[in-house]
Order: C-alpha cells, then structure tokens, then sequence
C-alpha cells in the first residue's frame, strides 16, 4: 500500500526533481517506509511506499524494467499475484523480487493493456511505457484505490490524493460550484467529478492512455459487475468462493489484523480468517457512549467467540476536534460522518499492525441495506404522488417529461431519492439566484448508473446502483482515506472479484427473505457459531451520534456557530445566507435537521481551508 504520483509536461520545461519531489513529499503518510522519484523524457514518477509484501529494497518504486523502457508506480495489493507470476515464468519471465510490482511489469510488457483484466485486487498505478512514449494509467474493478488526474494545457499530472495535485507548480485549479451541489445531493462528488473543472477521478474498471505529446485519450472501461446473473449461485459456491477470497487477501510478510464492527460482513470475514491464521488475530472496533450508536458489545462477543485478540474503543462528541484536519485531509467535500470512527479505528489498528481486513462491499454484494428492502418492498411512489406529478406537469410546473418520469419511478431520480441527502427544493432555496440553475444538471455517473441497473430487476438493480456510485464515491473513499491517514491498508476482502461475479448471480432468495435483514447467504455462513438473535438483528450501520455531538453546549455547536452564524465564510459567495441560518436555527429548536447542518458545517470548514480557490 503506497502512494503515487507523476507528471507529464509536453509543453515549456520538463519537470524537475524539486516539482515531482513536492507531490511525493505530500503522499507520505501513505507510505512511511519510504519514498522515491524517477524523471525521464518529460516524464516525472514519485512513490512513497508501506511495506506488505516483499520488504526488500529490491521491491522498491518507481519500478524499471530490465530493458530501461517502462517504469512503474503502484498503490495497491494484486491479490492473485503468485497464480500470475507462474503463469508468466512458465511464458519465459524472470524475475528479480518476490513483489506484486514486479508482475504488474512483466504483465503488461506480455499482455499489453489488457493485462488488467487478468489482476483481482486492489490498485491504481502508471506505467510509463518510454518505448511506445505514453502513459498507461488503471484503476481497480470496484474502486477500492483511489487515482486523480488533472489535464492542464501544458501538463498531464496524477497522484492518489488531491493534496498532492495542488504541489504541482502553477496557477490551482479553478473550483466547480457544480460540484457543490453534487455534494449537497449525496455527501459526495461522484466521479468523475471533482471539486476543481481540470481534475477528475478516474472510475473504477477503468484505464486511461496520455501519449507523451499530451493527446489524452478518453477512459475505457475494461470489467463491469451486472446483478442481472441467472441466480445459479448455490450456498456452497457462496462457501467455497468466500473462504478463497479472504485467503487470497490475508496474503502478506507483516501481520494481519481485522476490522470488526460486529456485523455480519466483518463477523464472516473474521470467522474465516481466524482459521486460516496461525496465531490469535488482532481484532479492531470503535463505539459510543450513546445508546444506539455503539455495537461494540456485538463486536467483544464476536471476538470471544472466534478467539480474536480484541481492541475497543470508545470515543464522544469531543472527538470532533479531528473533523477540519479530517476534512482538509480529504481534498475536497465530503459529508460521510462515519468518517470519524473510521479515522479513530484506523488509528487503533495502526498501533498494532499495517494491514487489517474489513468486511466493506458485503451489503451491495450480497443485499444488506434498509433501502434495498425498501425497493423491492414497492418503494416507489404512492398513487396519490403520481396524481400530485401529473397535476403539476398539467400545470407547466415540472420542467420536462423526465421529471415526471423520475418522479414516477422510472428513472435515475427514482433511485436518487433513497440516497439524496439535500432535496431538489431545499438546494434550489440554499443556493443564490444567480446560481439555481445547478440543481438541475444530473451526475453524470447516475445516469450511467441507471442505463446499467435498469437491465436487472428487483434487489439486482439497487445493489447495481449502489456497487457503481456509493459504493465507490462514499464507503471506499472514506476507508481509503481515514486510514491511510495513520499509514494503515484496509483490503476489503468481501470486494475479490471472482466473489462478486459469484455473488452477482445469487438468487433473491439467498439475498432476501422479508423484513428488515437480508444477506441470508452470508448469515448461513455463521448459523454453526453464532445464535439467531446475534445473526439476525437488523443492520445498524457506522453512523456517529451527529444530532447530539453538534447540539448547543457540544463542540459541534461551536463549530457551527463560528462559521455559519457568526462567521464570513466562502459559502455565503454562493450561497443564500438566510437559508443556511434558517437550516441552523431548526437544529438549534431540537429538530432533526442534522444531515443538512452537517453537510454545511462540512463544507464551510473546507471553504475556509480553500479560501485562494475561485469558483465558477
């Protein structure tokens, strides 16, 4: 697990040693065990590395090959490295170290750019192929590591982080206002999308070629997971392809501990893995003094029953004297409050071991989230909302026929609005006039979504919506980054690709039976060691007690005081002043207003952070 980062300037000076420096310089606490840089041909590399697999200096990025024609630098694990690198001797390759690196190198001179569809795992890197003068940069089939990239009319540039884009020398890059109201919308900026007009991430199953003369050719996608599968899946492929997966992704030279919440996802990760190891397992969990935040009991009693070393911790509202570091940390917007606990769990682990497993992916997976059963339950409209749609296109009060559409189900909207956390018309009243066009631009990325999901039916389409959008834009993100803060690598093992292609072919009835718990593939797998009350009860999620931690007398409070009621923030450039005290005030009144205020308070501290961005 490392950091990366590289340019490519095609016009006015090469990059230097100093500019290429500065970008690695800011992916450090990504890669604590050290860091290097390569320039050539216009072309500068940087990696800072966290040593997992193969600890020598031998392992070391930028990466070369024999020949001196590519160069690569790689964040990530290629979980079913060994399997390739046979594959890849028995065709002649010789190799010098034991690395996943390494075969990433041989891969593509082999394979060529279709050397991604052979890896399962988790990655980003750039190969900087001199003999064919261009860049080859991918991105892993779910999105599990993140890659930015910025296009400037002189320069081509990438890193894993957007901090460490801001270091490349020249003008920053111009803010979207866009963008903001994506973030209002979802908590996040769905990708392709950014903060900044020039910057974007680059989604995952994708790849992207830049020749060296600067023409960057658009994003292919080479893998994408259809929930449309002939439910052929049996319990025992479930069985067989899960117990696989965690093998593949326990595979490192350093100790590997667990993230355990005390759900099924992590509980089943744990299960397996505790059998699979030689010695107890260290396990990891964070809790609340507030009642119905904390499954720390869950987690303790899934440890003691699977033997696992246990580490808890509890953390309260003071806690949020970490939230303008976290934000800053994060780059540009991002409203996902389980951050926090993320960040503190990330920290605890770290003080242990380098590298733990997480059960993320297991409710788009394997169907586990209230709005799925929602869906399928008829959670469209009522016929009353149909009659009150129809009325107001009659009206000329809806703009076009796909709001009625979307309004009656039928469309991206449809889905948004069970994971939309400031509605069309509260964004149209927060924002200023000049700028209440914004609403009504959709995400790209959810309309490619929908054209997707809308070839599978029932639970296949919300768990398709969720794998292509939140999965990657919030739960990924925020994992990535809380614990990459603390040097930790979190691989989420219910993600291995062949498990999904499995899991996508699941029948409903081994995903939902009714009620408030799905995931029924996933409780059989613990029915021997765990009793039904503990398998069953239904899904808390990794929220924190947000309307509690910012009410009046809570540091929170003082947060949201200093920058939207007292304060001359950035936001009120944008927006309507009024609106945003109004959206205080009510949650100053004890009403449950805490996802918008949070949102607010969320942005505002990244708004003072970025003061020098001009946004359009």
């Amino acid at each position: 697990m490392c950091g990366i980062a590289g340019i490519l300037r095609h016009g006015g000076p090469p990059p230097g040693e100093r500019e290429i420096a500065a970008m690695t310089a800011a992916l450090d606490h990504r890669g604590p065990d050290g860091s290097a840089t390569r320039v050539r041909d216009r072309v500068a590399l940087g990696h800072t590395r966290l040593s997992i697999i193969d600890l020598s200096d031998a392992a070391s990025q930028p990466m070369v090959s024999e020949d001196g024609n590519l160069a690569l630098t790689f964040n990530g694990e290629i979980c079913n490295y060994r399997e390739l690198r046979r594959e890849l001797e028995q065709a002649g390759c010789r190799f010098r170290t034991t690395s996943d690196t390494e075969v990433i190198l041989h891969a593509y001179a082999r394979w060529g750019e279709d050397c991604v569809g052979r890896f399962n795992g988790m990655f980003a890197f750039c190969i900087a192929d001199h003999g064919a003068r261009r860049l080859f940069l991918a991105r892993d089939h779910a999105g599990i590591k993140p890659l930015y990239y910025r296009v400037e009319g002189d320069y081509f540039a990438f890193a894993s982080t957007l901090g460490a884009l801001r270091k490349v020398e020249g003008p920053p890059p111009r803010g979207s206002l866009q963008s903001i109201d994506y973030f209002l919308r979802y908590q996040y900026i769905p990708a392709p999308d950014t903060i900044y007009h020039s910057v974007h991430k680059l989604p995952p199953a994708h790849t992207l070629t830049v020749e060296f003369d600067g023409a960057v050719q658009p994003p292919e996608r080479y893998w994408r997971l259809g929930f449309n599968g002939d439910g052929t899946t049996t319990q025992a492929d479930v069985d067989r392809v899960l117990a696989a997966s965690v093998d593949r992704w326990m595979t490192a030279d350093v100790p590997v501990g667990i993230f355990l919440s005390g759900g099924i996802d992590s509980t089943c990760v744990a299960s397996l893995a505790s059998r699979m190891s030689d010695i107890p397992m260290k396990a990891f969990s964070i809790g609340f003094s507030e009642a119905g935040y904390s499954e720390l009991e869950h987690a303790e009693k899934a440890a003691r029953t699977l033997g696992l070393e246990f580490f808890g911790e509890v953390i309260k509202g003071t806690t949020l004297e970490v939230l303008p570091e976290l934000v800053e940390h994060y780059g540009e917007p991002f409203g996902d409050a389980s951050a926090i606990p993320t960040w503190h769990v990330s920290r605890l682990a770290r003080a242990h071991v380098k590298t733990v497993l997480s059960g993320d992916g297991g409710d788009e997976a394997f169907g586990g989230y209230d709005r799925f059963f929602a869906w399928v339950n008829g959670g469209r409209w009522s016929r009353a909302r149909r009659r009150e749609l129809a009325m107001d296109f009659r009206a000329g009060r809806l703009k076009s026929m796909r709001a009625v559409l979307d309004g009656l189900g039928f469309g991206p909207e449809a889905w948004t609005r069970f994971v939309c956390y400031t509605f069309y018309p509260q964004r149209m009243r927060l924002w200023r006039p000049e700028h209440r066009h914004l609403p009504d631009t959709p995400s790209s990325l959810f309309d490619a979504a929908y054209g997707h999901a809308r070839k599978a039916s029932g639970m296949g389409y919300c768990q398709s919506m969720d794998f292509e959008t939140y999965l990657p834009g919030a739960v990924l993100a925020k994992v990535d980054t809380a614990s990459m803060y603390h040097g930790l690598e979190v691989r989420p093992a219910m993600l291995d690709r062949e498990l999904l292609e499995v899991a996508a072919k699941l029948p409903e009835e081994l995903k939902y039976t009714g009620g408030t718990v799905g995931k029924v593939a996933l409780q059989r797998v613990l029915e021997n060691d765990f009793s039904p009350e503990f398998i069953r009860r239904r899904k808390q999620g990794f929220g924190i007690p947000r309307a509690d931690w910012t009410s009046p007398g809570q540091l929170g409070w003082e947060m949201l005081t200093d920058l939207l009621l007292t304060g001359s923030s950035p936001l009120f450039d944008w927006l309507e002043r009024s609106e945003v005290e109004r959206h205080v005030r009510m949650h100053e009144q004890g009403l449950d207003n805490s996802q918008h205020v949070w949102l607010l308070l969320v942005l505002a501290l990244w708004a003072e952070k970025n003061s020098d961005i001009v946004f359009q």
